[in-house]
């Protein structure tokens, strides 16, 4: 019993393996300029993390310390938090 289940083990081991590690895989395509595009995720990456600490850390910092009712100045904040996020991921390449 224990030998059957090795044996299935590693067989799934071995099928998942050559079933999702393709590397003759013909869908891909390199992009054309690697540099531009690796800058470009860069830069989306550093939106996204300025607008994950303005959604989580900004706003509600000015809501409950600054006590700001106003929504036009949240979203200001919010939105100045992800240019200073992509400012910063700009500094760091």
């Amino acid at each position: 019993m224990i030998v059957t289940h090795i044996n299935l083990s590693a067989h799934w081991h071995t099928s998942f393996r050559h079933s999702y590690v393709n590397m003759e895989d013909d869908d891909f395509k390199p992009p054309a300029y690697p540099a531009a595009s690796l800058y470009w995720h860069i830069l989306q990456k550093g939106w996204q993390a300025g607008s994950v600490t303005g959604a989580v850390g900004v706003v509600p910092f000015l809501a409950i310390y600054k006590k700001v009712r106003d929504p036009a100045t949240l979203l200001r904040a919010m939105n100045y938090s992800a240019m200073a996020g992509t400012a910063a991921s700009g500094i760091a390449m």
